[in-house]
């Protein structure tokens, strides 16, 4: 469904260049559920907004391909993506609070994707509105009501429905469980499960626990690449990487005793990245080439690999 190949979104700034995204690919099969990891700042954001082509400015794709149902996406018009965004591909954003408008009820919100894409009256609409918000738990009687009158979760909820009101073939979810406690986390979650019997999933979070659980494949980016990308289980029973190993040492462990492993150091700024391996200041397997030399990408199979000179 969903092929990424060498995608390249770079932010211009007057003194320098920041490569946010520097040559990222990774496929997506329908039905499945691909989860994109790594620390702050690594691009795992900018690279779900460059597949809808929301990069904001000063930023631009300068390269690769994006290419979603055999259709490249960097080929198509503006217009062409309105089309799209919303009906076929759709995204949860990471703060509902800032997504939604504050000055609208959020069923005129919603409404205004069966508007927009299945151009259906403003009586219509509506209908069609309460009822998506109905099914992923806003009661009708709340459909009126304004953002700042929900929680985090029933915001969450909210922008759940907007994103599922056209049964979107690709569904994007940029950490959709950020600043929710644990009860309604689970209750977003099972929501997202649901909704992958009929579209396919890309979620962007920093909690591996919900990676184990939730998704099929995994792609671990560090400094604006992929270093690892593949099945979740093989992933978490043998990461290849040193940043994967250390990203799963530090899941915190009720049984552990010791103290909380972290990787140390800090990730390097993205408009000034090293020769060599970007990971290398930081990894306790790093070598004199690690510094010097940008380590080979190991293709384990056809679609799954990691990069590193480590050979394992």
């Amino acid at each position: 469904m969903l092929r990424v190949q060498q995608l390249k979104t770079y932010f211009y700034t007057d003194s320098t260049v920041i490569k946010a995204v520097d040559g990222v690919s990774f496929d997506l099969a329908k039905g499945a559920s691909l989860a994109i990891v790594g620390e702050s700042g690594c691009g795992k954001s900018v690279c779900s907004l460059s597949i809808l082509r929301l990069v904001p400015t000063p930023g631009k794709i300068v390269g690769g391909k994006i290419i979603f149902d055999g259709v490249d996406l960097l080929e198509l018009s503006e217009k062409q993506m309105r089309q799209l965004r919303g009906k076929r591909i759709a995204m949860i954003f990471q703060d509902p609070m800032t997504s939604l408008n504050p000055y609208l009820r959020v069923s005129t919100q919603v409404a205004e994707v069966f508007s927009t894409h299945k151009q259906l009256n403003r009586n219509a609409a509506r209908a069609a509105a309460i009822e998506i918000l109905e099914k992923v738990g806003i009661p009708a009687a709340r459909a009126d009501d304004y953002p700042h009158q929900f929680s985090g979760g029933m915001r969450q909820r909210v922008m759940i429905a907007a994103a599922i009101a056209c049964h979107p073939e690709l569904i994007i979810a940029d950490e959709p469980t950020t600043a929710l406690d644990v009860t309604v986390q689970a209750q977003i979650l099972d929501l997202l499960s649901e909704l992958r019997a009929n579209s396919s999933l890309i979620l962007i979070t920093h909690d591996l626990g919900i990676v184990a659980t939730a998704t099929d494949f995994v792609a671990v980016m560090y400094a604006g690449r992929i270093v690892e990308y593949r099945p979740t289980a093989d992933l978490f029973s043998n990461p290849l990487h040193p940043y994967t190993e250390g990203l799963l040492k530090s899941i915190p462990d009720p049984n552990r005793t010791t103290k909380l492993f972290q990787i140390g150091g800090q990730p390097p700024s993205l408009s000034n990245l090293p020769p060599g391996c970007a990971f290398a200041p930081r990894c306790p397997y790093a070598e004199p080439r690690c510094s010097q030399t940008p380590p080979p990408l190991r293709q384990l199979d056809s679609s799954y690999y990691y990069v590193c000179w480590l050979n394992r």
